[in-house]
């Protein structure tokens, strides 16, 4: 019988397939043991990995069993080396799990988060030392959706608690004192106003103004003015209440918020401590040294209902108590000469924070000429703010209220900040520009401030040597060891550092040596009339000597003719500064 080649070759395949199943059939059990035995060996490899890791890690590793008996099923190795039991105390122990955790946070460790996020409890070593930890915990549920156990991770987080505690302090508290400072006291001012609209209630607030400070830092030392700051904040907590709150503001000031108090109790408080204070004497050297207080009083919320306007009045009321022949008080009336006082300096306050707020500042440039070249080779910025209108206010006009009203620090930030711009704005164009700013006394206390620098130089990347920070000389002595440490900080980042004003302070050439400044700024005062006052030119020459000798640069300020230019030139000055030089402008 003849089958056609078509037909062969179907009947080949159809045997070939055939014959063929029972091998495909074979193959795919092989391939399927093949595959099991591969996920075994993985997990076997996977459960060595990961159980290797939990014991040779600091970060404990658990699994605790809800259901009867509680207890732990899997701790790891670090367990015992953060709570100090041993690996059989933690198997053995069912209810040690629970117990292990404070009081105080057992709530937390028994509602545990289905979103594995990080809580953070507290422990109790076997010693009875608290111990920080963060958990990250996994619900175990059955099948019927009970909570049976809980598996996590847990790490020991004490030394990162106890640094955000040194930090949290740090805000919140003077570093000299250790008194509450001026953020957090209006902060407190706030919360006792938002209980006053609630529930009705009073209080009194003191500011305390120190009389006199000055004289003892200048007869003795700052360090000497320093432990009696000390003192007194330490005479203030013992005379105070635990309810009432203290603060130093700054400088020489004071804050007392004495809650639940009426007219007559804010009185008393306020006598008693004017007597304290006058009475408290340390001794310095051998030598009792001590100050006296001028106190001022508001009545919450009789006198004010902001902290602003409770701020002002309290101010208001210490320089009438000062106006009275210092060491008494003053409490404040809401009469009209003292209610148009008090408006006019909450007036410039709200004025002041609107200008912070909404960049309400004029920069002007005065040059700088570098005598040797004669060229202009840098700029002093110089703020005006703008006022009601429009009007440009001077800084003689606004600055000291910023820094009464706690303002001066950011203004300081903002100048710094748009100083750094401009320059870059040039270096960006190809030209170069060297600006000085003028920081105020605040600054060297500032924790913001140099980060800002630090931040904003890397972001620009503008040589740091354009940037010239300055402030007067009178600043940096009554801050001397801050100032020390802000200027080394400011030279390590590559910035340059002027002391204003030189020559008017308290041994002005011996603190230069604490000082590593670039450029001495010689008060303006010894230069407007130099040609025609012997007595000014010895010391010009003796300040530009002694600076040459300590390789810093002199600038002369409020250079108003060339007959001046041409002695500080013969003097060896190295820069002038002044109308006949060149008026503020704006940079172009």
């Amino acid at each position: 019988m003849l089958i056609k080649k078509g037909a062969t070759d179907f009947l080949r395949k159809d045997r070939l397939a055939r014959l063929g199943q029972p091998v495909a059939r074979a193959l795919g059990k092989l391939k399927i043991r093949a595959e099991k035995r591969q996920a075994e060996v993985s997990s076997r490899g996977i459960d060595g990995l990961f159980r290797r890791l939990a014991e040779n890690s600091q970060i404990i590793v658990f699994c605790y069993r809800l259901t009867p008996p509680p207890g732990f099923e899997y701790v790891s190795p670090a367990a015992a080396a953060i709570s100090g039991y041993t690996p059989e105390e933690l198997y053995a122990d069912p209810d040690l799990g629970r117990r292990i955790v404070h009081p105080d946070d057992r709530g937390v460790w028994e509602q545990p988060l289905d979103s594995g996020g990080p809580i953070a409890l507290r422990w109790l070593r076997k010693d009875g030392a608290v111990i920080w930890i963060e958990q990250r915990n996994v619900p175990i549920y059955d099948e019927a959706g009970k909570l049976i156990a809980i598996e996590g991770i847990a790490l020991d987080i004490t030394e990162r608690k106890h640094l955000e505690s040194q930090l949290g302090h740090l805000a919140n508290h003077d570093p000299l004192t250790d008194l509450f400072n001026r953020r957090h006291f209006q902060e407190e001012l706030e919360r006792h106003f938002a209980q006053a609209r609630r529930y009705g209630s009073h209080a009194a607030l003191l500011f305390l103004d120190l009389d006199n400070l000055k004289n003892v830092n200048d007869s003795l030392g700052h360090r000497a003015g320093d432990a009696l700051l000390v003192s007194l904040a330490g005479l203030l907590r013992e005379r105070l209440r635990e309810t009432d709150i203290v603060a130093r503001l700054g400088g020489d000031e004071f804050a007392i918020l004495l809650p639940r108090a009426d007219r007559d109790q804010a009185r008393a408080v306020g006598e008693q401590l004017r007597e304290a204070v006058q009475h408290h004497r340390i001794l310095i050297s051998g030598q009792p040294i001590g100050v006296t207080a001028s106190i001022g009083i508001v009545l919450i919320p009789r006198h004010g209902t902001t902290v602003g306007e409770v701020f002002a009045r309290a101010d208001l009321a210490t320089y009438k108590a000062k106006e009275n022949g210092r060491n008494c008080l003053a409490v404040y009336r809401p009469d009209k000469d003292w209610q148009a006082k008090a408006e006019s300096r909450l007036g410039w306050h709200q004025r002041i924070r609107e200008a912070v707020e909404k960049d309400l500042f004029l920069l002007t440039a005065q040059p700088i000429l570098h005598l040797g070249s004669n060229q202009i080779s840098q700029y002093e910025l110089l703020l005006r703010m703008v006022g009601e209108g429009g009007a440009i206010v001077h800084p003689g006009a606004f600055l000291d209220m910023a820094e009464r009203f706690g303002e001066i620090q950011a203004i300081d930030r903002q100048v710094v900040r748009r100083a750094i711009q401009l320059i870059a704005e040039r270096h960006r164009a190809g030209r170069e520009l060297r600006l000085e700013v003028n920081l105020s006394s605040k600054a060297f206390a500032d924790r913001e401030l140099l980060p800002m620098i630090e931040h904003e130089l890397a972001a620009t990347a503008i040589p740091p040597s354009s940037l010239v920070l300055e402030v007067t000389e009178t600043a940096a002595i009554a801050n001397i060891h801050q100032a020390e440490r802000f200027v080394r900080t400011l030279k390590a980042l590559g910035c340059q550092f002027a002391l204003d004003d030189f020559g008017v302070g308290f041994s002005s050439f011996y603190r230069l040596k604490h000082l590593p400044v670039d450029y001495l700024k010689i008060d303006g005062s010894f230069i407007r009339n130099l040609p025609h006052d012997p007595l000014n030119q010895h010391l010009v020459k003796a300040i530009v000597e002694v600076a040459r000798g300590l390789g810093i640069w002199t600038i002369a300020e409020w250079v108003g003719d060339e007959e001046t230019v041409n002695m500080l030139r013969e003097y060896g000055a190295g820069y002038a500064q002044g109308f006949h030089i060149g008026r503020p402008r704006a940079l172009r």
